[in-house]
């Protein structure tokens, strides 16, 4: 009996090593693939497949981690094949408890990003932001070298900010989008110029194409919360400001629903001249308080599937 035991288990024992030489082969053979390849274009699936590029022989021939290398080589060649993978979801790692937050409010942002930013909007600074989080998250769950765990987050910090910077969104921890923009009036009038007519209608096209990201293409959906708030300068008494600010922002969110916007999520609000842009003496008149701000949060609800990941890691 200890005999066929014996036998049985080191049976086993050969069967599980050569499983892990068969797959540390086919790691090994990704990165070969894509090693020596010249990778061109200025598309965000391009940049995509050269930032895994670097990551994967950086893996591969400094660190000698061939599983991760395999990873970000088999990631590298969807991306140059145009079938980019998303990056992978924390809970996939094994991360010590005080790393883990930052890195799954890390991966929502990520999420949100990716979901609104068209390719042509940001495509090389959404590429590197996917390779650092990538990076940063495969070096804290090795957790020995804390210089790369820094140097990684802080490539995917100034990356994002790079995103936010092109996209005029902020990113949040949650996986919000938050946009704004600001409209000027003329003195004591509520309607807009031409040219503020215009960029009303530039930004109306913008936040509906957004939406559209935000809900298409995975028949996902999106909390959208939009809110119109007029202000006034201090010129005048502060009654009748108020309600100049009230029908500034009324006349942009008439313009808002008239270009197709939901009414049911669109709110109005009237801060009369108790906000001012800039800080002046009373009985002043200001432009750049004369102003209406629209301000939004978009939340797209649609998730990476498992496949996805299961695809990457080649199982």
């Amino acid at each position: 009996m200890i005999t066929h035991f014996t036998f049985i288990r080191s049976a086993l024992g050969l069967g599980l090593a050569l499983v892990t030489a068969a797959g540390l082969a086919g790691c090994g053979e990704a990165v070969t693939a894509l090693r020596d390849q010249h990778i061109t274009g200025s598309d965000f699936n391009a940049h995509l497949a050269r930032e895994y590029q670097r990551l994967a022989v950086f893996e591969a021939d400094q660190m000698y981690d061939r599983r991760d290398a395999g990873l970000f080589a088999r990631k590298a060649l969807a991306a140059r094949d145009g079938a980019p993978l998303p990056p992978e979801n924390p809970n996939a790692r094994t991360l010590r408890p005080a790393q883990r937050p930052a890195l799954v409010a890390a991966h929502r942002r990520l999420a949100v990003a990716r979901a609104l930013v068209a390719d042509q909007r940001a495509p090389a600074a959404l590429a590197r932001a996917i390779t650092q989080f990538e990076c940063w998250m495969e070096q804290a769950e090795e957790g020995w070298q804390v210089d790369h765990i820094a140097a990684c987050r802080d490539g995917f910090t100034n990356a994002m900010t790079a995103v936010e910077k092109t996209t005029g969104y902020r990113f949040q921890d949650d996986g919000a989008a938050r946009g704004a923009f600001t409209l000027h009036h003329r003195f004591d009038r509520s309607d807009l110029t031409d040219d503020e007519r215009r960029r009303l209608a530039a930004a109306i096209g913008s936040l509906r194409a957004d939406l559209a990201a935000a809900t298409g293409g995975s028949g996902g959906t999106a909390d959208f919360d939009l809110v119109v708030t007029g202000h006034a300068d201090r010129r005048g008494g502060a009654p009748y400001n108020h309600d100049l600010s009230r029908r500034r922002a009324v006349a942009v969110h008439r313009a808002l629903v008239a270009a197709g916007l939901p009414p049911r999520h669109l709110g109005v609000s009237a801060a009369g001249e108790t906000q001012p842009a800039i800080t002046t003496a009373d009985d002043v008149a200001a432009a750049p308080n004369r102003r209406t701000e629209v301000t939004w949060t978009l939340r797209p609800k649609a998730g990476d599937g498992p496949q996805h990941l299961a695809a990457a890691r080649g199982d």
